[in-house]
């Protein structure tokens, strides 16, 4: 279910398991069930329930240096990070730091994670250095595994934010040298996000693009991500002045993320003039 992305089925699976874990009295069942819920609540959006999850886990004495259940530990980083909280997750790595394991998994997962928090940190270098080591591990852990489909991400999003579009597109061939059944929905709609950013950083019209990203991300019920692509769209919509096309994006990106409580990403949207420039135009 992971690698077709399909978060909700797997998160109902999560749910139904635990609960026969919990009537049996299996507790390796259990904490493996309850963990297992922590990756697809981050992608559909259900953040509070991730990190509730992870005070159950705590409370079942789970722990996090013990590298078990690690990979699905590192995954409420995210949150943290998108909710504003640097301390919270530099913390978290930390605490388990994995950047050396030998068990593959945790050691593409962490690297992963520390590449989104170092960004945050204004540390670029690092991000590069971390999704890098993540990114190669690929062949090891599947071009399809949850870290190599979010190492992909990190890898283009800090290409990019350093201008490095030679290193985007070297990435970006690995996932076009695919076939279609190699690529898992989430990874196709990331490729075509970003095709539409390299084209923007060159010239181009990234608008068709971004819309049908923006449109599987809906379908696979990803609204962090949904709402992250629309505000990059609104931007460019903005800069080319074309403010009535931007301003259904900036509404529904500015609800979801305040429902998220994704305040680095209400700044953006407060910071690039895009209401001001709305208001205007209404």
């Amino acid at each position: 279910m992971n690698e077709r992305d399909d978060h909700a089925e797997e998160l109902a699976a999560a749910k139904d398991g635990l609960e026969l874990a919990r009537k049996f009295g299996n507790r390796a069942w259990e904490e493996g069930l309850l963990l297992g819920q922590m990756t697809p609540s981050l992608y559909l959006g259900r953040w509070d329930e991730a990190l509730s999850v992870l005070e159950q886990a705590i409370q079942l004495g789970i722990d996090p240096k013990t590298g078990l259940f690690g990979a699905e530990w590192l995954m409420v980083i995210p949150i943290h990070v998108w909710r504003g909280d640097l301390a919270e997750a530099r913390g978290m790595l930390q605490v388990s730091d994995f950047a050396s394991a030998e068990d593959l998994q945790l050691r593409q997962v962490w690297h992963t994670m520390n590449a989104i928090v170092a960004r945050r940190e204004g540390n670029p270098a690092e991000a590069l250095e971390s999704a890098d080591a993540a990114f190669s591990l690929r062949g090891e852990m599947g071009i399809r595994a949850p870290g190599t489909k979010e190492a992909f991400v990190q890898l283009l999003e800090t290409a990019l934010e350093l201008g490095d579009i030679e290193r985007a597109e070297e990435t970006m061939n690995v996932v076009r040298a695919l076939g279609p059944g190699e690529v898992t929905p989430y990874q196709r709609a990331q490729n075509r996000r970003f095709e539409g950013l390299i084209s923007a950083s060159r010239g181009g019209d990234p608008t068709a693009a971004l819309r049908e990203t923006i449109r599987e991300l809906d379908e696979l019920q990803m609204p962090f991500w949904k709402a992250v692509v629309s505000t990059e769209l609104a931007e460019w919509l903005l800069e080319q002045g074309r403010d009535g096309e931007a301003a259904p994006l900036v509404m529904q990106a500015r609800a979801t993320f305040e429902q998220l409580r994704a305040m680095p990403w209400l700044e953006r949207l407060d910071n690039s003039g895009a209401l001001e420039s709305l208001a205007q135009a209404t």
